[in-house]
């Protein structure tokens, strides 16, 4: 289930690692965003199906598409499956919306990766987004890092890796961002980053920290930290292009 989230899962994972408190404290208040958007799991389900065929996996019944969504939907799936396609050769060992483990270096920690493959001694991960409204680039996010953390628990009994790619798609953004780790760095970042701040986030310890992470947190209407950083910069306009307002 795409809306299942742990409290110290991939999507949030810039925000907890950044400011371990925040993972708790935004328990105490109501999640306002609601889930999953019907067009973004119906988005979801019709890139797996044509990812499960093109790939020759066991096939899933294709969603039923409402017309107001269907042209763009179909166009951007297909873009979706022709990047994976350029990145690995079929053939290639794919797992497709698959749930991964990290709770080696997170307690409890979990997620849902898009596509998962594995080609000669690389892991790939890709995530596919079909919010308009966010952009990031691969290597600035933690979140895709954790998701290569999951993967690689998944399947280092079972192939040998040393390189990890990191795949964002964003088709109604026209965005494509790629990253590379090597396996080394990876798990000294896992063990010298995310594994202390996953304990802190659990007992609620630690340095808050404002930041774009802010955004989409719901605690930050009580944080001090947060309200603080909003008096000592101006909102960010376009006369004001290099404000670090986090609303």
């Amino acid at each position: 289930m795409r809306t299942r989230h742990s409290l110290l899962g991939g999507s949030n994972a810039d925000r907890w690692i950044n400011c371990p408190p925040s993972a708790l404290a935004e328990q105490n208040h109501p999640d306002t965003t609601g889930a999953t958007t019907v067009e973004d799991t119906i988005a979801h389900a019709l890139a797996e199906h044509k990812l499960r065929c093109f790939f020759h996996l066991e096939p899933k019944r294709k969603p039923v598409i409402p017309d107001e969504y269907a042209a763009e939907m179909e166009r951007h799936t297909d873009a979706y499956v022709s990047f994976i396609a350029s990145h690995i050769p079929q053939g290639s060992q794919l797992w497709v919306e698959t749930r991964v483990r990290f709770d080696q270096w997170v307690a409890g920690g979990f997620a849902t990766v898009d596509a998962i493959a594995i080609t000669d001694n690389a892991l790939h991960v890709f995530d596919f987004t079909y919010d308009k409204n966010t952009q990031a680039e691969a290597g600035n996010h933690s979140y895709l890092k954790l998701y290569a953390l999951g993967a690689y628990q998944m399947v280092r009994n079972l192939y040998s890796i040393e390189k990890i790619y990191g795949h964002i798609f964003r088709p109604r953004r026209d965005h494509v961002s790629s990253m590379h780790i090597n396996l080394d760095e990876l798990l000294d970042w896992a063990k010298n980053t995310v594994r202390p701040a996953g304990d802190q986030a659990w007992r609620g310890e630690g340095r808050r920290k404002t930041g774009l992470w802010c955004t989409f947190c719901r605690a930050r209407t009580s944080c001090e930290e947060h309200a603080i950083e909003n008096l000592q910069h101006p909102i960010h306009t376009k006369d004001n292009p290099n404000s670090h307002h986090f609303l």
